[in-house]
């Protein structure tokens, strides 16, 4: 039944988020990234490489990256042993 589902519509989304993202969007997102950049290298941030402009990412790459940040800020367990010896702390 999903499978005659439009692409767009919120079930077959929801199974994949790459249904939300057809080429037309992302075509329209590099324009609008290539259209700020250029207007950027024009001003003075621009000519002195600071707060450069960021694409817009499709639903699946702003997913990863949110996981990542997520698997960053939990952290993983390490025993003391393996500190000490990241450290070169001696006994």
């Amino acid at each position: 039944m999903c499978e005659q589902l439009p692409r767009k519509s919120r079930v077959a989304v929801k199974i994949n988020p790459d249904n939300d993202w057809d080429e037309e969007t992302s075509i329209l997102s590099r324009i609008e990234f290539w259209c700020h950049a250029l207007t950027w290298q024009k001003t003075e941030d621009g000519q002195k490489n600071r707060k450069k402009p960021e694409p817009i990412l499709p639903p699946v790459s702003r997913k990863k990256i949110k996981e990542k940040q997520n698997d960053d800020a939990i952290g993983m367990a390490v025993d003391i042993d393996e500190i000490n010896k990241r450290f070169h702390y001696k006994k």
